[in-house]
């Protein structure tokens, strides 16, 4: 169901939902249960397996024509979808779709919501669970760390030993708007206070005792 509700809400607007051509009795979907490369996209379900007592009313009537039934299904699937997804998931992902939520409507910053919101949903969801997590357990550099490279999908974090509350960041590539704000975006939330983020671009750091960062014209001196 996950996947289905994943499809559905990004973009409900664009998702016509019908009743698959075939289908087990014990089975939701069909193994190509999504098309999209048309427009509104196709998601194919067999309906009976959630909404027997529903879908039995709707396609037992013969006097119903094919192109109404199809027309009522996907209006009953899209109500009922969001229905079925809230009373069934659990609480904990309850909590995370409401931090994806309060992200995206800018009670953390309107600046972070408009560079949340230009995420892909997979980062979206990692930094709407990584926050969840963070309340339970508390801010921390290893969780900053690990949300700044999967969210940026690039770069490397360091700690720096001779400076306690010094973290340094380094991104392969040249800097850019876009992976600056997903780090400005990252370090509001997930940087704990009193810490310092440095962010090296294209060029590393010298460290010692690692011959390939020890090259003059390769690397930044801190």
């Amino acid at each position: 169901m996950n996947g289905f509700w994943k499809v559905v809400s990004e973009d409900i607007e664009n998702v016509r939902i019908r009743q698959a051509d075939s289908f087990g009795p014990y089975s939701e979907f069909t193994e190509r249960w999504l098309e999209e490369k048309t427009m509104p996209k196709q998601v194919s379900v067999n309906g009976f397996y959630r909404f027997d007592a529903i879908m039995q009313a709707l396609f037992g009537e013969e006097r119903v024509e094919p192109a109404i039934q199809d027309w009522l299904f996907d209006v009953y699937m899209h109500a009922l979808v969001p229905i079925e997804f809230r009373t069934g998931m659990s609480y904990q992902e309850l909590q995370i779709r409401q931090k994806w939520n309060a992200l995206a409507d800018g009670t953390y910053g309107e600046k972070n919501a408009e560079i949340f919101c230009s995420l892909d949903s997979d980062r979206k969801y990692y930094i709407a669970h990584a926050l969840w997590s963070q309340e339970q357990t508390g801010a921390g550099i290893r969780k900053f760390a690990d949300v700044m490279v999967r969210t940026l999908e690039k770069g490397i974090v360091y700690k720096n030993k001779c400076r306690e509350k010094q973290i340094l960041l380094y991104v392969s590539n040249n800097e850019n708007t876009e992976d600056a704000e997903v780090i400005a975006l990252v370090q509001e939330l997930f940087l704990p206070l009193g810490y310092e983020l440095d962010i090296f671009w294209e060029k590393h750091f010298a460290v010692i005792g690692q011959e390939q960062t020890m090259q003059l014209d390769e690397i930044k001196l801190l």
